[in-house]
């Protein structure tokens, strides 16, 4: 591969990679051309990327962005996932991938621009999805507004059984 053609490659990943969020390296070195568009197919449902890039272009691109990896990232063939909605769904989808089929070894990943290792991506994988970490939360607000409002029903209620309780009392005293 010529010189400038290399340099350019590494251009495009790096620009590619610049804005990414999120993504999951694995050693797809088991994975048969069937398996891998099966898996494909399964990261465009969820508007993931499966992208396998060669080790040494990789590792200038993210040393060109400044992150720079360890050397265990670059022993096998690797696969970059990226993108996506949500990336504990695009780990927990990977995961799930690996447990299944036996084919690829999650390599590590990354997040917010910090490397994870393979074990950080699979406890990642472990949490809930985005949606219901914001209604755990909006659930935590809730609790108290709820208890308050049961609190100032109960309130009226008394204070309305109370005048109801005279009201009777004084009917009856005529």
């Amino acid at each position: 591969m010529g010189r400038i053609l290399r340099e350019r490659i590494v251009g495009e990943l790096a620009r590619k990679y610049k804005d990414t969020r999120d993504c999951v390296f694995i050693d797809f070195s088991g994975l048969s051309v069937e398996a891998a568009g099966q898996l494909r197919t399964r990261m465009q449902k969820k508007n993931s990327e499966f992208f396998v890039v060669k080790n040494s272009l990789l590792k200038l691109a993210l040393e060109k962005l400044e992150l720079p990896a360890d050397d265990s990232l670059f022993i096998k063939p690797t696969a970059v996932i990226s993108g996506g909605d949500d990336p504990i769904a695009t780990c927990r989808l990977m995961v799930d991938w690996q447990k299944k089929t036996k084919t690829t070894e999650i390599k590590g990943g990354l997040l917010d621009r910090k490397f994870l290792t393979a074990r950080q991506v699979v406890v990642l994988s472990t949490l809930p999805s985005r949606e219901v970490l914001l209604s755990q939360v909006l659930g935590l607000f809730l609790v108290p507004l709820t208890d308050i409002a049961g609190l100032l029903n109960n309130t009226v209620a008394q204070i309305a059984n109370l005048l109801n309780n005279h009201i009777e009392k004084a009917q009856k005293e005529g």
